[in-house]
């Protein structure tokens, strides 16, 4: 059992640890284009949302 609750604790570390890195990588790339628009007035970059967990 103990042997078990290690192995899943090791393994959410795995998975959550990127996802917070990707998410502080999609944040500094948006950050370094704020404020950046076209020809038009438009946004050149934005952020659009989120799928609802557990959807892909």
């Amino acid at each position: 059992m103990l042997v078990s609750l290690i192995a899943a604790a090791g393994i959410m570390a795995m998975v959550i640890v990127p996802a917070e890195a990707l998410q502080a990588e999609v944040d500094a790339s948006i950050a370094a284009f704020a404020g950046e628009r076209d020809e038009q007035g438009r946004w050149l970059v934005v952020r659009n949302g989120y799928h609802a967990r557990g959807r892909c």
